[in-house]
C-alpha cells in the first residue's frame, strides 16, 4: 500500500479544485483474504459514515489490479507525528481531542461498527486541528445481539487490550475503549504506558496496572486528569466506563464549570464531499505495506481514464500514514480473519 497526494478538478466546475488522499493498491501483491474481505469491508462502512470526526471517503477507482482510494485530506497528518515533532499534548488540548475522538467512536459504536485499530497514527489532524478517525481496514460490524464475541486478533501490541493479548473472545466496542484510553495517555506523557518488548510482561503490566506517567510530565497533570486515566485503563473489560459516559468525569465537568472546556462546533468540511452510492460493490482490496506502485502508474491510470487528476508521491511525515518503533509497535496481532 502507498499514499498519495491528489489534486481533483470537477469536471462539472474547472475553477473549483480539491486535495485529496489517495491510497494505491497493487491487488497483484495483496494476499487473497484481504483482497477478497477486509478492503471490500473497509469501504462499505467508509462509503456510509458521515461524521465530522470521522475521515471521508470521496470516490473510489479500479484500473485492472489497481485501486485507488480518494478519501480527505488532512493538512496536518497524524496524531503520532504531532506527538513526536511538538512533544506531550497539554491537559486543554488533549482535552478537546479526547472529546473529538469520543464523539467520533460513540458515532461509530451507534452504528454498530467497531474499529479494532484505533492508534495514533490513525488519527489524523485537520488544516483546523480537529481529529479525524481513518483507517477502516480492520473494522467490522458488530451486532452483540446476534452474534458472539469477537476471536480475531487484529491492531497493534502496543494498544492492545488485555483480553485480545490472553486470546480470549472479546468485546470489540470495549477494546476500542482501552485503545482510545492509550490514545489519551500518549497524548499526555509522550510515550507508552506498556512495554512491549515480550508479550507476557505486557499482559501482567495491563492487569497489574503497572504503568505510570513520566516525572517530566506528572507534576503537569491534575489530579482529575490522574484519577481518569486510571479508571480509564481498567483491566477487566465489563468494569471500563461506558464510551457514553466518558465525559460526565470531573475532567470534564470541573473544566467545563470552569470555563475550560466546551464541546467546539463540528468541522463540517466533510460536506462538500459527494454521498458515494455504489462504491462499495466495485471493488475489494486489502490494507497491507509494501506496494511498489509509483505516482506515474496513477498518473497514467487517470489519463486512461480522461480524469482530472494529478497525483504525486509525498513521503513527508505530515502527510504519510507512518509508523514510529519509538512510540508503538511496528508489528500486528492480526492472526486470524474471521
Amino acid at each position: 500500500m502507498s499514499v498519495y497526494i491528489a489534486d481533483y478538478t470537477d469536471p462539472k466546475n474547472p475553477t473549483k479544485k480539491q486535495r485529496l488522499a489517495c491510497k494505491l493498491i497493487n491487488g497483484s501483491q495483496a494476499p487473497k483474504d484481504f483482497i477478497t474481505k477486509f478492503f471490500p469491508r473497509e469501504v462499505e462502512i467508509m462509503s456510509r459514515v458521515t461524521h465530522p470526526y470521522v475521515i471521508r471517503v470521496h470516490s473510489i477507482l479500479q484500473r485492472k489490479n489497481k485501486y485507488f482510494l480518494f478519501m480527505q485530506y488532512c493538512e496536518n497528518g497524524d496524531l503520532l507525528d504531532f506527538i513526536r515533532n511538538n512533544g506531550a499534548v497539554d491537559e486543554k488540548q488533549s482535552r478537546q481531542w479526547f472529546s473529538q475522538l469520543i464523539r467520533g467512536l460513540k458515532y461509530l459504536h451507534d452504528r454498530e461498527i467497531v474499529h479494532r485499530d484505533l492508534k495514533c497514527e490513525n488519527i489524523l489532524l485537520t488544516a483546523a486541528y480537529n481529529v479525524k478517525i481513518s483507517d477502516f481496514g480492520f473494522a467490522r460490524y458488530y451486532h452483540p445481539d446476534k452474534e458472539p464475541k469477537s476471536e480475531t486478533f487484529c491492531g497493534s501490541v502496543s494498544y492492545a487490550a488485555p483480553e485480545i493479548i490472553r486470546g480470549s473472545a472479546y468485546d470489540p466496542r470495549l477494546s476500542d475503549l482501552w485503545s482510545l484510553s492509550i490514545i489519551l495517555y500518549i497524548m499526555l506523557n509522550k510515550g507508552m504506558p506498556f512495554d512491549d518488548a515480550s508479550l507476557k510482561k505486557l499482559y501482567e503490566a495491563q492487569i497489574t496496572r503497572d504503568w505510570k506517567f513520566r516525572t517530566k510530565v506528572k507534576d503537569k497533570l491534575s489530579p482529575e486528569i490522574k484519577a481518569f486515566m486510571y479508571r480509564l485503563l481498567e483491566p477487566v473489560p465489563e468494569k471500563r466506563i461506558p464510551l457514553e459516559k466518558l465525559t460526565d468525569d470531573p475532567w470534564f465537568t470541573m473544566a467545563a464549570a470552569q470555563g475550560n472546556f466546551a464541546a467546539d462546533a463540528f468541522d463540517h468540511d466533510n460536506a462538500m464531499f459527494p454521498v458515494p452510492n455504489a462504491i462499495a460493490s466495485k471493488v475489494g482490496v486489502p490494507i497491507q505495506d509494501g506496494d511498489t506502485g509509483q505516482s506515474e502508474n496513477a498518473r497514467q491510470f487517470f489519463e486512461d481514464e480522461k480524469a482530472r487528476m494529478g497525483v504525486k508521491s509525498d513521503h513527508d511525515p505530515k502527510t504519510v500514514w507512518s509508523k514510529h518503533k519509538d512510540l508503538t509497535s511496528e508489528s500486528t496481532i492480526a492472526k486470524s480473519a474471521k
